[in-house]
Parts: structure tokens; sequence; C-alpha cells
């Protein structure tokens, strides 16, 4: 299948994909069905323009490669992960009623925007910037190595090994509990501030 031109697919049935699957030169995906693949699914190869919307189920089984390069993706249905994800510049958001399960390889070499749910049992590679917003949760009971950066304002749970290379920010008032990271710690900036204490004649002392 070849979504070239400004076309536009929408599925509210069944996509099942053994070989190739293009989307590009501003094509649009509307998902509020199911797509399985087996195959390779390429989102703006050269074109910044592509999208996927997903509001239904993306199964990318074991044999199944998705390739975001330019395109971006927005999820808030499921996508069910065994293969490999490949995020390379196009940016992903995963939205408020979005669920992102890996039991793959998922590699993020872009911006990853999470309001939803991170499952995360597999291997998740991330090599540019993770931002989890206040209501976004990432569970992770397998292993996240994090090269770039990771930006947390929701709820990290680590049951499994993050290897902490670069940078994990926990900002007020976000959580993150279970396993430590391995390598640099969580850097963690707390919900309190500095406040000045009024005297009687009205002047702050620090």
């Amino acid at each position: 299948i070849f979504n070239l031109g400004d076309g536009t697919i929408t599925n509210d049935g069944t996509i099942n994909n053994d070989d190739l699957i293009t989307n590009d030169d501003n094509g649009i995906i509307n998902n509020d069905g199911t797509i399985t693949n087996d195959g390779l699914i390429v989102n703006g190869q050269d074109s910044d323009s592509a999208r996927i919307y997903n509001n239904g189920v993306i199964n990318n089984n074991e044999d199944g490669t998705i390739y975001n390069n330019l395109g971006g993706i927005t999820n808030n249905g499921t996508i069910n992960n065994l293969g490999g994800i490949t995020c390379r510049y196009g940016g992903i958001t995963n939205d408020y009623n979005g669920i992102i399960n890996n039991d793959g390889t998922f590699t993020n070499k872009t911006l990853l925007f999470n309001y939803g749910v991170i499952n995360n049992d597999g291997t998740f590679n991330n090599n540019d910037l993770i931002v989890n917003f206040n209501d976004g949760t990432i569970n992770n009971d397998g292993g996240i190595t994090n090269d770039g950066a990771i930006f947390n304002d929701g709820t990290i749970n680590n049951d499994g090994t993050i290897n902490n290379n670069n940078l994990i920010k926990n900002v007020c008032p976000g959580i993150y509990s279970g396993n430590p990271p391995i390598g640099n710690p969580v850097y963690v900036i707390p919900c309190s501030i500095w406040l000045p204490v009024i005297k009687s004649e009205g002047q702050p002392t620090p």
C-alpha cells in the first residue's frame, strides 16, 4: 500500500499487512479499526507532513517493523509492539487515552510526549527526549536505556531496569517509584520553593 500525494486512508475495519505500507507526501492514515503488521510500515520517509492517527489498535507482531522517519504519530488508542518500532525524526504523541504496550524493541530518537500509559516489558531505548506529563504513566518491567533525557511530571513505576546514561529529571509533582536507575541518579526538583519570612516591619528575610 502506497499512500502518497495528500492521500488519506481511513480504516474502520481490519488491515493485515504482510509486506509494505508507505505513508508519505502529506499522506494521512486514520485508524479506528485494527491494523496488524507482519511486514514493514514506513511513515514519512521523505515528508515531515505524513501523519498516522491511531484511535483503534495497531498490532506490530514479532516479524513486524514500524519505521517513523520524518512523519508524526498520534496515538489515542492502543499500540501493541512485539517486533520493532523506531521513531527517528518525526515526533510521537501518546495522548490521554493512548496506551503503548512494548514487549519488543522500541527505539526513540525524537520527541515523545506521553499523556497516557506506556507499559514496557521489552527493550526501550531513548536517544532523545521523553516528556511524561502530569497525567502520564510509564510502567517499566523490562529494560530502559536512556541516552537522552526523560522529564517526568507524571508517574514512573520502575520494577525493571533503567540504565540512565544521561538525565532523568523528576519535576514536582512527578512520582518516581521502584528500583533506582543504574548509572546517573534521578535529578529531583522538589515541590518546596524558597519563601521569604515577613518581619513585622514588612521587610522580607531570606
